[in-house]
């Protein structure tokens, strides 16, 4: 194939690629956050805060989930800057970045061996296999995505080191997985898979024959290539120590003290067979494989171990013939290594996402091997081509199926209970919730403890109350929280839990107990502060409400909710000024946050800026165009400048959104009926909002009187603007408004004279 072919067909595939996985995982969009998306985006302060200061200090420095990944924070602050909580724009990032890696990797594949076919037909079941929907669908799974992405970058970088040694190169090639494992750490085995490249098919090791005709790569020792890879391994040492403190420190490593190695080697001999199954056969997949239990039958691991020994003695021995077959195994089985479960993190015996980057080393033995072995055959090339078509047509399929699991928790964990407990057939949601506890309970009385606190129950508890919160089984969920306070007293995010299932039942004592517990447990819990002063708020007891809140920000310095509502409790304790000082500090941390904009705009209007107060409220509006009260005060803000059509368009605006509130009925119909711009005028309305003014206040508001007799002068009506005046001003009287009384007398007169009142230019407002 000449080149300017080559670069046709280039073109083509990494088209027919991009738009392959378009439409395997077009159904994202229809997905909601899943699994444990909430930890990760939905609750996570410092996600929601977007990208500042605070947050990058904190993705740099913090430990979350049990892992240290300030990249993959970063992008979700990223996401949640451009979409909010929107979880399409979110999923969609992901499907971006995964069709990234597809192409990347069939760039890297042809680049190393020429072999644009093969090369393609490997990036297609990468991008494409339904096994690696979990990294995909699941928006918590970014991790995945970003660490493939560097170490694809990775591989690039080191494909042109090779091609042409020097110090820079080499230092791409270092950042580049620095940048992959501050992603997600599993790269920690990049380094080996590079020395695995060297062998085939960059063919670097000086002592083999250049058989592969790679002349492109100069060849070294083997002494050479180990030692330039140990700046590489050093890195990957110091992942592995801040992983596992990052880990220890979160409790993610109790099953290593539970879990004997025995059991541990057994399900990691069993896991590498199954996943080769899940790949070849992707049926059954589901988002939980839970832990296979202690009684394993010792076939299943020893009738695995003698596969995996048989294939790894088969690809050594045909080593010189088919490198390749060697190369993609060892990479199977070497990515695999820091996820197999050797070191148990978690209570999962596998799991899908896991396969992303190991499942490469299988698909090169797989598509190589058949394809030197049709293409020498009659019609080789033609069969290679429609099974080809024929695997990729079915892949997307059961993508799309499979993406369709992850459209929310109850299709997620019923999809996961369908698969792990065949025998019990069809569940419910609440069926599968009812299930699981059952499990968990049983499980937990028989589980022998090796440590005070087993966190495995801890969290299941804890994630089994959110999936019956999910489905509002209040009592249920409430039970679960409980059991996981019962298995670790000091998880605040179940006790957070129970105090917040408190507030809504209407127990706020007991909340307010549990807020206090909370803190006595964990003083530097700024979220227990902030709960505290919104129920302070809500009782009217602003001192102790501006302690907690006082003690929120303390703690957080960029927390802008509580400073937020500490400005509201100033203000209502009468310090203006300092309040005002806080919501302009609030709009320095959180630029967009519409609720400061709000209370900033009611505060310099009340002072009389009204310019200042103008642009708060057009900021606020920009977020929530319906917003009642922003109306409301712009309006007034535009009456009071004489911009009376203006006025008139935020008071309609107002009525539309509640059209029974009599203050806003009573300004609009005063306008209307009195404005002294002729063109501006509109008895007939003005009277019908006068009216129902009037109505909704029982005709007991002197105010909404005085309009509606206006109107009625307005609309010629003056026997009737006569009652109506008097009456006003006798109800003025009553309540010690003379001044009121007055105004109303002066324009009694004129409905006496059959006159119109039309002075509103020279009016205060009413």
């Amino acid at each position: 194939m000449d080149t300017l072919s080559q670069k046709r067909h280039t073109v083509i595939i990494y088209v027919l690629l991009a738009a392959a996985v378009m439409i395997a995982y077009e159904r994202v969009r229809l997905n909601e956050f899943a699994y444990d998306d909430e930890g990760y985006i939905l609750k996570n302060y410092y996600i929601q805060s977007g990208i500042i200061p605070a947050s990058v200090k904190w993705a740099f420095t913090g430990v979350h989930s049990a892992n240290w990944h300030p990249l993959t924070w970063l992008s979700h602050m990223l996401d949640y800057e451009l979409f909010g909580l929107n979880p399409v724009g979110h999923h969609i990032v992901n499907v971006i970045i995964h069709t990234i890696n597809s192409l990347l990797l069939f760039w890297i594949l042809k680049k190393m061996t020429g072999r644009i076919g093969c090369s393609a037909f490997v990036a297609a079941a990468f991008a494409l296999h339904p096994v690696h929907v979990e990294s995909v669908a699941w928006v918590a799974e970014r991790k995945d995505l970003l660490s493939a992405f560097f170490a694809f970058l990775t591989i690039a970088a080191y494909i042109g080191y090779c091609a042409r040694p020097g110090v820079g190169r080499y230092i791409r090639v270092f950042l580049f997985l620095a940048l992959g494992l501050m992603a997600k750490p599993m790269l920690v085995t990049l380094p080996f898979v590079l020395v695995l490249l060297d062998y085939w098919p960059l063919n670097r090791i000086k002592a083999l024959p250049d058989t592969l005709n790679k002349t492109e790569y100069p060849q070294v020792t083997a002494g050479r290539l180990i030692l330039e890879k140990i700046p590489l391994f050093i890195l990957v040492i110091a992942s592995c120590v801040i992983t596992f403190k990052a880990q220890h420190s979160a409790g993610a490593m109790t099953g290593a003290e539970i879990l004997s190695f025995k059991i541990r080697a057994a399900n990691a001999l069993i896991s590498y067979v199954e996943y080769l199954g899940k790949m070849i056969v992707p049926l059954d997949l589901c988002a939980f494989y839970p832990y296979r239990g202690d009684n394993i039958p010792m076939y299943k691991p020893a009738l695995s171990l003698l596969f995996l020994a048989t294939v790894t003695i088969t690809v050594l021995w045909i080593l010189r013939r088919k490198r390749y077959l060697a190369v993609g195994w060892l990479w199977y089985l070497g990515m695999l290594v820091p996820v197999i479960g050797m070191v148990q993190v978690g209570s999962q015996a596998m799991a899908d996402r896991y396969t992303y980057l190991p499942g490469i080393g299988f698909f090169i033995m797989i598509t190589w091997g058949i394809s030197d072995l049709l293409t020498n055959q009659r019609l080789g090339k033609m069969a290679l081509t429609v099974l080809a078509g024929v695997l990729i047509v079915a892949m997307i399929a059961g993508t799309r199926k499979q993406t369709s699991y992850w459209k929310n928790n109850v299709t997620l964990f019923s999809r996961t209970l369908g698969v792990t407990q065949t025998n019990q057939g069809p569940l419910s949601p609440e069926e599968y919730a009812s299930s699981l506890e059952k499990q968990y309970d049983e499980i937990q009385r028989n589980c022998k403890k090796t440590v005070k606190v087993d966190l495995r129950f801890v969290f299941a508890y804890y994630y089994l109350g959110e999936f019956y919160l999910d489905l509002n089984q209040i009592d249920r969920a409430m039970a679960c929280y409980i059991k996981s306070n019962q298995n670790g007293p000091d998880f605040h995010f179940a006790s957070q839990r129970r105090a917040e299932i408190y507030e809504m039942r209407g127990e706020t004592d007991k909340a307010i107990a549990l807020w206090r517990e909370i803190i006595e447990k964990h003083p530097k819990y700024s979220t227990a502060h902030y709960s505290l002063g919104l129920f302070f708020v809500e009782k009217g007891d602003y001192d102790q409400a501006e302690e907690h809140f006082r003690q929120a920000l303390k703690l957080r310095e960029d927390y802008y909710q509580a400073a937020n509502n500490l400005a509201f409790v100033l203000e209502k304790k009468g310090k203006i000024d300092e309040a005002i000082e806080l919501w302009q500090y609030v709009l320095r941390i959180k630029p967009d946050y519409v609720y400061a904009h709000y209370s900033l705009g009611m505060a310099t209007y009340i002072q009389g800026h009204f310019y200042q107060a103008l642009e708060h409220f057009t900021k606020a509006l920009e977020s929530n165009p319906e917003w009642f009260e922003v109306h409301l005060r712009m309006g007034d803000i535009y009456y009071q400048q004489k911009l009376y059509q203006k006025a008139i368009d935020h008071w309609n605006m107002a009525i539309k959104i509640k059209p029974d509130v009599s203050e806003v009925l009573n300004k609009l119909a005063w306008i209307l009926a009195t404005c002294g711009d002729e063109s501006l005028r509109n008895p007939r309305d003005a009277l019908q909002y006068a009216q129902k003014a009037c109505e909704l206040t029982d005709y007991l508001d002197y105010a909404n009187l005085d309009t509606l007799s206006a109107a009625y002068a307005a609309a010629g009506e003056f026997d009737k603007a006569v009652e109506t005046a008097e009456k006003s001003i006798q109800l003025a009287n009553d309540a010690g408004n003379t001044a009121h009384a007055q105004d109303t007398a002066t324009r009694l007169e004129l409905f006496q004279n059959h006159q119109p009142y039309y002075q509103a230019t020279s009016d205060a407002m009413k």
